[in-house]
């Protein structure tokens, strides 16, 4: 990866060489962040507007495994988006933070990026699950036509490469040597 280098201000301390995935990694975060805080907002007020709906919907207990689940998670729902509300500033914060190549930023990127692969690897199973158990109580005429099934897994599949390999990428550039010395100095 290619050095950037910043030039000196007056009256500033001398520049350290910043690594071009930092700032790669280090703005993808800032925008994530960024939108996550605005996601859990929205979400946070579709909740407060529609909160009588939103129990009646919760409260169901029937159809399927994966319908059951999905009922139990919008359970959940306002403490999952409160927590991302708390922690989505904080992720823009160590980014920008690591953008000033602070040693615990880049610990704290770190710790994110696994959580986020925990999630997305999460969600793709939980995806291929559900798609896969909504479609094996379909019959007669409702049932969806051969290799359906597979189009969902192929799907799922997809998501989890597709969502997962940028940040396997992050987390090898997180963990090189040059970006821990340039963040240890």
């Amino acid at each position: 990866m290619g050095l950037q280098h910043h030039g000196k201000a007056a009256g500033s301390r001398p520049s350290r060489t910043r690594p071009t995935s930092v700032a790669v990694i280090g703005w993808v975060w800032v925008v994530l962040g960024t939108l996550m805080t605005f996601s859990a907002l929205m979400g946070l007020a579709m909740w407060t507007l529609m909160r009588e709906e939103w129990s009646q919907a919760t409260s169901s207990t029937e159809g399927g495994p994966a319908e059951v689940l999905f009922t139990r998670l919008f359970a959940w729902y306002p403490v999952l988006t409160s927590a991302q509300t708390v922690l989505s500033p904080f992720i823009v914060w160590s980014a920008v933070q690591f953008l000033r190549l602070r040693r615990w930023a880049r610990m704290a990127l770190e710790i994110v990026n696994w959580l986020a692969l925990a999630y997305v690897i999460a969600f793709c199973i939980f995806f291929i699950y559900a798609w896969n158990s909504l479609l094996s109580g379909s019959q007669g005429e409702a049932a969806p036509p051969p290799g359906f099934g597979l189009i969902g897994t192929v799907g799922g599949l997809f998501n989890m490469a597709f969502f997962g390999f940028p940040l396997v990428l992050m987390l090898r550039y997180l963990r090189c040597q040059a970006v821990r010395e340039a963040c240890s100095s």
